[in-house]
C-alpha cells in the first residue's frame, strides 16, 4: 500500500514574514527584539500611581515627550552622552559582528551547517 501525502495550502498569515524575519535586522544592525520598548513601558507604568487622574498622565506624557525631544536635537547635533552606549561593551560588540557574519554568510552555507553554526553560536 502507498501512503500519498498532501499538501496542505495554509491561508495568508496575520503578519507578513518581513515583519519577523530579523534576518536583514541581524544584518543591519538593529533590534532584533523589543526589550528596549517592553523596559521603557514598565519604567514608564511604574512611575504613575494606581489611581492617577487624566491630568497627571498627561503631564507625564508632556514630560517624556520634552526628554525625547532633548534627546533627538542632541543626537542630531553629535552630542550623545555616556550612557547611551553603555550596554554595548566590546565583548558584546564582538559577538554582534561575529553572528552578524555568520547571517551574512546563509546563502553560502548549506542549511544543516547554517543551522548547527547558529546553534553552535547561541550555544557558547
Amino acid at each position: 500500500m502507498v501512503k500519498i501525502y498532501t499538501t496542505q495550502v495554509r491561508k495568508r498569515p496575520a503578519i507578513p514574514l518581513s515583519m519577523w524575519n530579523k534576518h536583514v535586522a541581524t544584518l543591519r544592525g538593529e533590534a532584533r527584539t523589543n526589550n528596549a520598548m517592553e523596559g521603557y513601558n514598565r519604567t514608564f507604568s511604574m512611575s504613575i500611581p494606581a489611581k492617577a487622574s487624566e491630568w497627571f498622565i498627561m503631564d507625564r506624557f508632556r514630560d517624556e515627550e520634552s526628554v525625547a525631544k532633548t534627546g533627538f536635537v542632541d543626537a542630531a547635533m553629535g552630542r550623545t552622552s555616556p550612557e547611551a552606549n553603555k550596554w554595548r561593551t566590546k565583548s558584546r560588540q564582538a559577538r554582534e559582528e561575529e553572528l552578524k557574519q555568520l547571517v551574512g554568510n546563509y546563502d553560502n552555507m548549506s542549511i544543516k551547517l547554517f543551522v548547527e553554526s547558529v546553534m553552535g553560536f547561541y550555544g557558547d
